[in-house]
């Protein structure tokens, strides 16, 4: 989808970043977990834990830094109407598109964080999201 008009700036963030040395880390506190029995044995709960992995991505090998990011997008609100009343419905942002695209992404990491040229920025896949 096209947001004809929409720019970085358009969007409200925070980031950190976090060097790669604690990839290893963060994936063997998961796995930890999963061996003490800490974590949910419930089938949906492990299918999204299952192909999730902390490690350098195979197409950015020397990776440094990560940046984890978040946006905040407001709730929307949708009026309906229905037999002659009209109905307020809070409509959830991961129901509705913000117009934030990868492309868009990329420049805000690239412009609005980094600031210098030279860089590589790759969408981490496969990583927990929470």
């Amino acid at each position: 989808m096209n947001f004809p008009g929409v720019s970085p700036t358009d969007f409200v963030y925070r980031y950190k970043t976090l060097s790669v040395v604690h990839l290893k880390e963060l994936q063997e506190d998961i796995d930890r977990l999963k061996r003490e029995g800490k974590l949910s044995d419930h089938r949906t709960y492990r299918s999204y834990l299952k192909d999730k992995k902390f490690e350098i991505p195979e197409n950015l090998p020397g990776a440094r830094s990560l940046i984890v990011m978040a946006f905040f997008t407001k709730l929307m609100l949708v009026n309906f109407h229905l037999a002659g009343k009209k109905y307020e419905v809070m409509l959830p942002p991961q129901y509705y598109s913000s117009g934030l695209t990868e492309e868009i992404l990329r420049d805000i990491v690239l412009k609005g964080i980094i600031k210098e040229p030279g860089y590589k920025v790759e969408r981490a896949l496969q990583v927990h999201l929470k």
